[in-house]
């Protein structure tokens, strides 16, 4: 009597998996503000669209339960995204206001030997980890490199934002009321929006890093700076080692995202969401019942206001309601001094100015497409009435699910905001797309939990 060897299982051949669509709708995302820098254009709506309907996509694939990963794996996915998007940052200079043309060829010559470096040791076969390894950190290295070289490249971008941040910082060094003190008007030329700020005008806990940063090196960028690194970290921390070379993509995939390094430029607070949204998911990865999951989350709710969706849906959760006492304290610290010092103006500057922005026709958004055509534009409320709905909708779809389903809920619902509201530039965009690698993190480690 023969008896047959029972075949091994094989992994299931999925082309078109979630982990394709995560992947794709990363790309996409990152093209969109590549094409025009997060302003409006036909081309850049039609690649924001279509990473909002690959997302889509993956999140279908998710509540299916079908396998995360596609027939090539994960490391290979990111691997070519990492290649194209490498690519794609070569069409454009990394910043707009830099000085000399040094910065923009070496920026150059790293984007394109980083490629090459990519393939041969994450595509190619027979490539080995120490290879995998010494390539990460030379980019590491190299992507915060560029960072510190665009902030002496570009030392004074004549953009508000950067203007507010480190006057602001100076102000209050200095003993002043960074909500109270005007800042310098925009120069001369600079193009007008509909509104003026007079003080800093977001909420106090971005103010606190920044000051941090310019005390100790005269320019706020340098937070920023730090706070992408806690990123590359966590991203790296919550992949499971048995996929080191998938978390060292991730991390090198937040480092080059065609406009990280104008972002860098420009001043936007959204690395300072960055560093803290992954110092959150890590802890909440690792440990889990840990007090530093509130605190940390708390921190980086306080940071802008609309992460008001990523606040309701992670206490919609059952269970969180438990976290919401110290988050809540953890936000309230940030604001008491400058609310003890003059609440008036901290309200007003620092939490209701975002609201009476008027519509900008240049945003990356939908609206800016029914602006063209009709005339027609939105109030604050349209985005509101959008995130209500997708709150309810997004939790009832992903609310009994692990940390990734907090995650799909959240980053769904802020994308339909940021699409159909009256602004969204490439700064919005930034924060969904490395987002939306710590979603990838999370599935990975998921996927190596339940194979346990």
């Amino acid at each position: 009597m023969t008896t047959v060897d029972p075949q091994p299982t094989a992994r299931p051949r999925v082309i078109f998996s979630e982990m394709v669509m995560l992947v794709s709708a990363v790309v996409a995302m990152a093209i969109s503000v590549a094409a025009d820098h997060g302003h409006y254009s036909p081309r850049a709506v039609f690649w924001a669209c279509l990473s909002a309907g690959l997302l889509a996509a993956a999140a279908r694939l998710y509540l299916k339960k079908t396998p995360a990963l596609a027939a090539i794996g994960a490391e290979k996915l990111l691997g070519g995204a990492l290649v194209v998007l490498l690519l794609v940052g070569l069409l454009d200079a990394p910043g707009v206001y830099l000085q000399g043309s040094g910065y923009g060829r070496a920026y150059a010559a790293i984007q394109v030997g980083l490629a090459v470096a990519v393939i041969t040791g994450f595509l190619l076969p027979r490539a080995n980890d120490r290879l995998r390894g010494v390539i990460f950190g030379v980019g590491v290295v190299l992507g915060f490199g560029l960072r510190v070289g665009m902030v002496l490249a570009s030392p004074s971008p004549q953009i508000d934002v950067f203007t507010q941040f480190q006057e602001s910082a100076a102000h209050l060094l200095h003993g002043l009321n960074p909500f109270q003190t005007p800042i310098s008007e925009p120069p001369a030329g600079s193009a007008s929006f509909g509104y003026h700020v007079t003080g800093y005008a977001y909420p106090p806990a971005n103010l606190y890093g920044q000051t941090v940063f310019y005390f100790l090196f005269g320019d706020i960028r340098y937070a920023h700076i730090a706070f992408e690194l806690l990123a590359v970290g966590s991203l790296h921390a919550i992949v499971p080692r048995a996929r080191r070379a998938a978390g060292q993509l991730l991390g090198l995939l937040l480092l080059f995202h065609p406009r990280g390094f104008f972002v860098i430029e420009q001043a936007w607070n959204e690395p300072l969401l960055v560093g803290c949204a992954g110092a959150f998911l890590w802890l909440a990865v690792k440990r889990p019942d840990s007090r530093w999951v509130a605190v940390m989350l708390g921190l980086f709710l306080s940071l802008k206001q609309y992460l008001v969706f990523f606040a309701a849906l992670f206490f919609l959760r059952s269970g969180r309601w438990r976290l919401l006492p110290l988050a809540s304290v953890v936000v309230l610290l940030t604001w008491i001094p400058f609310l003890i010092w003059d609440a008036s103006s901290a309200l007003e500057n620092g939490l209701l100015f975002q609201f009476r922005t008027p519509f900008r026709p240049d945003g990356l958004t939908i609206s800016s497409v029914l602006y063209q055509w009709l005339g027609w534009a939105p109030t604050k409320w349209v985005a509101i009435s959008v995130g209500a709905v997708m709150t309810v909708a997004t939790h009832r779809w992903f609310g009994g699910r692990a940390l990734s389903g907090y995650v799909y809920a959240s980053v769904l619902t802020t994308l339909a905001v940021f699409l159909c509201g009256s602004q969204a530039f490439c700064n919005y965009y930034y924060f969904l797309g490395a987002m939306l690698l710590f979603l990838i993190a999370l599935r990975l480690r998921e996927e190596s939990d339940h194979a346990r």
